[in-house]
C-alpha cells in the first residue's frame, strides 16, 4: 500500500483488493492503476476517436474565415454549431449556411428549441426543423426532452430525412444520457465540469458520441486543459471536442490572433494524439 496508509494489511490481501478494484475500473473504461491502459472502446464510423467542432459561427462570412484559417493551420473541423437560434433565421440564411458548410466538408449544426416551453412552441419547433431540413440542414441541437422525442418520431416516420442527426444539450449523468439515447439523440453534450470518471460513466451507459465543450466564447478554448484531453479521448471516445469561435473585433479585417492560436493548438493536438 502507499506510504502513510492508515489501514495496512497483508501484501496478498492488498494485491487482491487492488486487482478487484482494477477490474471494476476496466468495466467502465478506466485505466487499471497497476497495469497498462486499455484501448478506447468505440470510434466514429471512419475509425477516428475524436472530432473537432467550432461553435458560435453566425454568418457565411465567418464560416469562410473559419475555413481559411483552419485550412492554413491544417486543423479543419468536422462540425460547426451555428450561433443563432434556428427560429430566428430565414430559410435563405439556413440554405446559405448549410450549403457553405457542406462545400467545406463540414456539418452545420443548428440550435433548435431554445425556449420550447409549451405545446404551441413544440409544434412550431418541429415544423421549423422540417422546413430547415428542406433547405439542407442535416443536424440540430436540442434542449427539450419532449422536442427530442417529437423529432425522433418525425425522423422515424419520414417527416424528417433518415440522415438527420440530433445533439442534446446536455447530459449530467449516465442514466440521463441513456434516456436521451433511447429518445433518439445521436450525440449528447456532457455537462460542463465533467471529470474523467464521470465521462467514463457516461461512456459506459451509451454508445453515441459525447460532446465535450472546451472554453467559452471569446477565449481560445482554455488551451491549458489540452494536456488532459488525450486521456479524456481514450476513456470516452468517440468524442467531439467543441471549441468556442472567438468574437471578432469590430472593424477588424485580418484574422484575429485568438483564432490563429486556436487552430494552431488544434493542429498540435492532432499531431500529439492522432485520430
Amino acid at each position: 500500500m502507499t506510504a502513510g496508509n492508515r489501514f495496512p494489511g497483508s501484501r496478498m490481501e492488498n494485491e487482491r483488493i487492488e486487482e478487484t478494484v482494477g477490474s471494476w475500473m476496466q468495466e467502465i473504461g478506466l485505466r487499471d492503476p497497476a497495469g497498462a491502459g486499455i484501448p478506447a472502446p468505440l470510434s466514429f464510423a471512419g475509425g477516428g476517436r475524436w472530432q473537432r467542432e467550432i461553435r458560435g459561427v453566425r454568418t457565411v462570412q465567418e464560416l469562410k474565415r473559419l475555413a481559411a484559417e483552419a485550412g492554413e493551420a491544417g486543423a479543419i473541423p468536422d462540425r460547426v454549431v451555428i450561433g443563432k437560434e434556428l427560429s430566428r433565421m430565414t430559410e435563405p440564411e439556413v440554405e446559405a449556411l448549410a450549403g457553405a458548410a457542406a462545400g467545406y466538408g463540414l456539418t452545420a449544426v443548428f440550435p433548435l428549441g431554445e425556449a420550447v416551453r409549451d405545446e404551441v412552441a413544440l409544434r412550431e419547433a418541429v415544423c421549423c426543423a422540417v422546413r430547415a431540413a428542406g433547405c439542407g440542414a442535416g443536424a440540430f441541437q436540442v434542449k427539450s426532452h419532449s422536442l427530442l422525442w417529437l423529432l425522433g418520431r418525425a425522423r422515424a416516420t419520414g417527416l424528417l430525412p433518415a440522415g438527420v442527426r440530433f445533439t442534446f444539450d446536455a447530459a449530467a449523468e449516465a442514466a440521463g444520457a441513456k434516456v436521451l439515447q433511447d429518445l433518439g439523440a445521436d450525440a449528447v453534450i456532457a455537462a460542463p465540469g465533467r471529470k474523467i470518471g464521470t465521462l467514463a460513466a457516461l461512456r459506459a451507459a451509451v454508445w453515441i458520441p459525447l460532446v465535450c465543450r472546451i472554453g467559452g466564447r471569446g477565449s481560445a478554448g482554455s488551451l491549458a486543459r489540452l494536456s488532459l484531453l488525450a486521456e479524456g479521448i481514450r476513456i470516452a471516445s468517440p468524442v467531439i471536442l467543441s471549441f468556442a469561435w472567438p468574437k471578432e473585433t469590430p472593424g477588424e479585417s485580418a484574422p484575429g490572433l485568438e483564432t490563429q492560436r486556436l487552430f494552431r493548438e488544434l493542429a498540435r493536438l492532432k499531431e500529439r494524439i492522432g485520430r
